[in-house]
């Protein structure tokens, strides 16, 4: 049985069980000998490649670009502000201030060179649509723009209980020593006093990350795992274990893992990778004024600290996340079960 499918690039194909096509493109004919049966042949986008070279493609981009902006743009950076690789290294809240501001600057760039940049151009580079194609698209329901931030918000009390008690977990000397540098680093780079500071802080440790990992993790590789499963929970779980592990947090593992499956949930429940966005922003932009409001408070000092959050709080974020929740349940607008598709049902139009 012989079928015609037209193409969003102009392309007119037929998919036979047979050795040959003819394709029809501006009124010309040629015949075409292939090998793969059943292919979609001469689309300009890479989403005409299969599954695994899809995925290849995005990890040599994500090299490619992460080498030039971290063994390119950082070195230049750091040699213009006559700055240090071992100052940035050794980083701490006593470490000039100048050695901060280009230590976050130079965050900055790693982010936008791991994170960012390669899952808008390879968007790009497979679909003609690459906006939809990340899932950007405004939720169908207005009312999911409050409830995807608040779910994560309200769930912050949990997730700081939840790191406070594996932090009493003994996991040997070198994850200890691995987690006191990380809160060391993150530590000098809350440390600011000014609002520009605090802008600075917010711009690179809560909006870069909340778009990119977003991006990155929901937006491509969450659709990478949809095409292999059969259930939306799988790619979920996956993007969420990548998530976490990507944070080299031991001790806030379990917290940063629960954050990445309640993230993906949001995707698939409003339709919207923007509401998944705007709730990761949220989450960690609290923990940026949390840290901010803890140079001026004992509560929030032990909150940014210790993980320590008092019982009042962890009750009534419980209760506000259970009533989000639901919400968010019943107004659901999931993604469609073929989301993770490279070409729309539209784009296929059979003739005969």
């Amino acid at each position: 049985m012989l079928r015609s499918y037209t193409t969003d690039g102009g392309f007119k194909c037929l998919l036979i069980q047979k050795h040959s096509c003819r394709i029809k493109w501006s009124g010309k004919a040629e015949t075409l000998t292939f090998v793969a049966q059943n292919t979609l042949m001469f689309n300009r986008y890479w989403r005409s490649y299969n599954w695994f070279f899809q995925l290849v493609q995005f990890i040599i981009l994500i090299a490619v670009l992460a080498s030039f902006f971290v063994l390119a743009i950082v070195p230049l950076v750091l040699n213009v502000s006559h700055v240090s690789a071992p100052q940035i290294m050794s980083l701490s809240e006593k470490s000039p201030r100048q050695v901060i501001d280009i230590a976050m600057w130079v965050q900055a760039i790693s982010t936008a060179g791991i994170f960012l940049l390669p899952p808008l151009m390879f968007a790009y580079f497979t679909h003609p649509r690459p906006m939809r194609y990340l899932g950007m698209v405004p939720p169908v329901r207005a009312i999911h723009w409050l409830l995807a931030p608040l779910a994560l918000v309200s769930a912050t009390p949990m997730f700081l209980f939840l790191a406070e008690l594996v932090g009493h977990l003994n996991f040997g000397a070198a994850v200890k020593e691995q987690q006191a540098a990380n809160e060391r680093i993150f530590g000098a780079m809350l440390s600011g006093h000014t609002t520009f500071q605090f802008l600075l802080s917010f711009l690179v440790l809560a909006l870069l990350p909340g778009i990119g990992e977003e991006l990155f993790f929901r937006g491509i590789l969450m659709r990478f795992a949809a095409k292999r499963s059969r259930s939306v929970f799988f790619p979920m779980a996956l993007s969420a274990v990548l998530f976490a592990v990507m944070h080299t947090n031991p001790y806030g593992m379990l917290s940063i893992f629960l954050a990445g499956l309640l993230l993906a949930f949001i995707y698939y429940a409003t339709g919207s990778l923007w509401c998944a966005m705007l709730a990761h922003i949220c989450y960690n932009g609290l923990q940026v004024v949390v840290s901010y409001a803890a140079k001026e408070s004992s509560v929030f000092r032990s909150i940014s600290e210790q993980n320590h959050v008092p019982l009042s709080w962890l009750l009534v974020g419980n209760i506000v996340f259970i009533i989000v929740m639901v919400l968010l349940w019943i107004t659901r607008k999931p993604l469609s079960n073929d989301w993770s598709e490279d070409y729309a049902p539209e784009e296929l139009i059979e003739e005969a």
